[in-house]
């Protein structure tokens, strides 16, 4: 390894212990007392699938001098890790904080939603690292640019419908799946955008603004979603199902689709 690539590893590393650590102290803190709920499951859970998720692209569909060094596996994690810890503090200014609402406040809607949004920061660095390139810098500006997106549509959509006062509020379950699932149907599609061999920066722009647009039509039909049955009042099965799972499953299900018919990285 380089020098700038050791400090990277050391200095991503460091980010990512703050980081996380100041995510899992209060749910030691907590798990200690004896107090646990469904909200600290996903807690604990979406950080762990998140680290999963990148050691196996990694491990499959990174560079090939990535996938057989252990050493560059270990600073390519340790980026993930920060990138994606570092991060989630910024969405409390879109209405949904991690560590506020879902674990301050065990807020199971908010849990879920932040769960959702990790899954899709971790999806827009991981595609980042799909393909080859000529070092560590091509991930960091292939993820920065599916981030910005992912960022920039979940803003429309609270801008446009305020759907964080649901999540946060009223903690409504339903609401926080939907744009739990939202939140990774973005991140899937934009990394995807994002993935593949890196031959410039012209070229990669270029194709993250070919490939990501299906990124607008989950924006529009959330915002349709959100303003028309998102609001609705009564918490039976129906309702959870109208503005909770059935959309959850869709947008998942279209981003499924997207990516698989993608073609190859």
């Amino acid at each position: 390894m380089s020098s700038d690539e050791v400090f990277v590893t050391l200095l991503a590393g460091a980010i990512a212990a703050l980081k996380w650590w100041g995510w899992c102290a209060p749910l030691l803190s907590r798990a200690r007392l004896g107090e646990w709920s469904a909200a600290d499951a996903f807690s604990w859970t979406a950080p762990l699938a998140c680290h999963v998720l990148i050691f196996a692209v990694l491990r499959m569909l990174a560079a090939d001098d990535v996938r057989s060094a252990p050493e560059y596996i270990a600073m390519y994690l340790a980026l993930g890790s920060a990138w994606v810890g570092g991060l989630q503090g910024m969405t409390i200014w879109l209405g949904v904080g991690g560590r506020d609402d879902a674990i301050e406040r065990s807020n199971l809607a908010a849990a879920i939603a932040a769960s959702g949004a990790l899954l899709g920061l971790t999806l827009c660095y991981a595609g980042g690292n799909i393909g080859n390139g000529p070092g560590w810098w091509v991930v960091v500006v292939s993820a920065a640019l599916a981030t910005t997106g992912w960022f920039v549509a979940w803003w429309i959509v609270e801008a446009a419908t305020r759907v964080s006062e649901l999540v946060t509020i009223e903690r409504d379950a339903a609401t926080g799946l939907r744009l739990g699932a939202f939140l990774l149907a973005c991140g899937w599609i934009l990394g995807r955008a994002v993935a593949g061999d890196w031959v410039s920066l012209d070229r990669t722009v270029a194709d993250f603004g070919r490939m990501s647009w299906p990124v607008i039509a989950l924006v529009v039909t959330e915002i349709f979603v959100g303003k028309t049955i998102g609001r609705s009042a009564g918490g039976g099965l129906a309702s959870q199902l109208a503005r909770g799972i059935v959309p959850a499953a869709a947008y998942v299900g279209g981003a499924c689709y997207v990516v698989a018919t993608r073609g190859s990285w």
